[in-house]
């Protein structure tokens, strides 16, 4: 009679202790908005093969003193978008891509993620809640496709004779939670329960010749048809996913990874840059500032500075710290006005973004004169010159423009203008007429206007002699400018011996500036495969003196 009272008391006690061990529901699990970070691949992987593989009630599982890796990567659960399938209610990012799953009290499934066999919309359980020790969850996939070698992303298979592909893959998941107990963590300790996860996926790929008809091709393309892989997860109330992470070998004996979660306390954000606007033309550095992050320059770490599509071109970037970093670059004339979209990506952080931070502010526009279309002559010619100026204020209904050549700073008589109309606020034509008496040399422009008064543009004009000998003259600077039509880019060329800071400056022949580049190199390459079709004129000044080239773009 005792004994019977015994055995029944300790079979009610095992039977309170089994239903006593922690068990995991859906609402542990994660929601949208939530986040977690994880430290990849510890160097205490291969050392802790006996700890990691203890299964049963009551277990502790101790990495307290698991190295640090210092390789982090994050998980965030969004909102799923509008295409996905009906029965996903989670988006999960993280280095791995993104993936659906359906998460509820029913279960877990996850979307398997093969994008080159177009596997999207297939599915096996994941897990079932509620997680308790003992429990044991099964399932399978078998999926066949058929096809040609472009829908499989294998265009070259189709290249050796292939015109039609086969593929069998076979899934199979034995999911079992054994063990639970305490996991301790260097920054962390909580109740767990242990899931074990065997998979076992079979893959058959067959290809078709018109000549020898179907054959297997999983040699010819080195893949092994049988993989298996084993995995622990260590879950815990409220983890919103797993706690820690063991990859096994294909044996399933010997750990060969080790993840775990790390105490997020602020999430990655940008909090503010040094410099909120600038104006065309000027270079900035741009030091963003941001908390929560821990940013080390390596792959897949990059900075934008954009709106819309439109991105501004960087010259250079450097992570000066774990949450700082600095950029440079310069504004072009052909830089979009507006606000502009600060973003960082970094394989931990993920992407930061700081909306409409930056402010493009259009150009301060100085009166000044750029170049003329015609910048050589010869005594006793008579031609049609284009004055090419920036920030000016030409007006067609004032009478008084005056157009002048100047040698040494006084008007020559051998040269005059005639038939000056204006085109536009800062382009003006002109008839140029050079008699027998003018003298070779160079010789500057000045303009007129109302409103900007008088503008001087030096050695604008070159009279040359009527055999082709060029003055002499210390501002040649050798200017070449090829190929000429142009289609998609220009290389221009020039003599920069002292290699001294030069101005690059492109117009179109109606003055406006659409390309400006501070350059010491003597070569020089320009994309123009998104200009205007027609004639630009391009200008180089340097310490040494100006040189103007014609350039058509086709």
């Amino acid at each position: 009679m005792i004994k019977k009272v015994i055995f029944t008391l300790l079979s009610y006690l095992l039977v309170v202790s089994l239903h006593a061990q922690i068990s995991i529901s859906r609402s542990d699990y994660a929601n949208p908005g939530d986040f977690m970070r994880y430290e990849i691949d510890t160097p205490a992987a291969s050392f802790i093969t006996n700890l990691a593989l203890k299964t049963g009630l009551n277990k502790t599982w101790d990495f307290s003193s698991v190295q640090h890796s210092y390789v982090y990567d994050s998980i965030t659960f969004s909102a799923v978008p509008a295409n996905a399938p009906s029965y996903c209610n989670l988006l999960v990012n993280s280095r791995y891509g993104a993936h659906y799953e359906n998460a509820d009290n029913a279960g877990v499934k996850r979307i398997l993620d093969r994008p080159n066999n177009n596997m999207t919309g297939m599915y096996i359980d994941f897990l079932r809640f509620p997680i308790a020790y003992g429990n044991t969850f099964r399932d399978s996939l078998k999926y066949i496709k058929i096809g040609t070698p472009a829908s499989f992303n294998t265009p070259f298979l189709g290249t050796i004779g292939y015109d039609s592909l086969r593929a069998q893959i076979f899934v199979f998941d034995t999911i079992t939670c054994i063990g639970s107990g305490t996991l301790v963590l260097p920054d962390t300790s909580c109740e767990v329960i242990l899931v074990k996860i065997s998979s076992l996926a079979a893959t058959n790929l067959y290809g078709r010749m018109p000549t020898t008809g179907w054959r297997s091709i999983n040699m010819f393309l080195g893949l092994d048809s049988t993989q298996r892989t084993i995995e622990y997860l260590w879950l815990a109330k409220n983890g919103k996913s797993y706690m820690a992470r063991a990859v096994l070998d294909a044996n399933g004996t010997s750990v060969r990874r080790f993840d775990r979660f790390v105490k997020q306390f602020t999430y990655p954000k940008i909090k503010s840059i040094s410099t909120p606007s600038a104006t065309k033309g000027s270079t900035i550095n741009l030091q963003v500032n941001c908390s929560g992050s821990n940013f080390t320059k390596q792959p897949g770490f990059s900075i934008t500075i954009r709106k819309g599509n439109y991105k501004l071109s960087l010259n250079s970037y450097t992570v000066v710290n774990d949450s700082v970093v600095l950029t440079n670059f310069t504004l072009k004339q052909v830089d979009s006005l507006g606000a502009y979209t600060i973003q960082l990506l970094d394989p931990i952080a993920g992407l930061l973004q700081l909306p409409e931070a930056f402010v493009v502010l259009p150009f301060e526009r100085i009166p000044q004169l750029q170049a003329l279309s015609v910048g050589k002559g010869n005594p006793n010619s008579s031609f049609v010159d284009t004055l090419l100026a920036s920030g000016t204020h030409f007006s067609t209904k004032a009478a008084n423009v005056k157009i002048k050549m100047l040698k040494n700073g006084q008007a020559i008589s051998g040269i005059k203008t005639s038939e000056i109309g204006v085109i536009n606020d800062s382009t003006v034509q002109f008839r140029l007429i050079l008699d027998s008496s003018v003298e070779a040399g160079h010789y500057a422009i000045q303009a007129y206007n109302w409103i900007d008064s008088l503008l001087v543009l030096d050695s604008a004009f070159v009279v040359s002699m009527p055999t082709g000998i060029e003055p002499e003259n210390k501002q040649d600077l050798g200017l070449n400018v090829y190929p000429n039509p142009a289609k998609d880019r220009i290389q221009i060329t020039f003599t920069n011996p002292g290699n001294e800071l030069a101005e690059l400056q492109i117009f179109t022949l109606l003055g406006e500036l659409v390309w400006e580049e501070k350059i010491r190199k003597s070569s020089y390459q320009i994309p123009c495969q998104s200009w205007n079709k027609g004639v630009y004129l391009i200008q180089l000044k340097t310490p040494e003196g100006i040189n103007t080239k014609r350039v058509w773009i086709e």
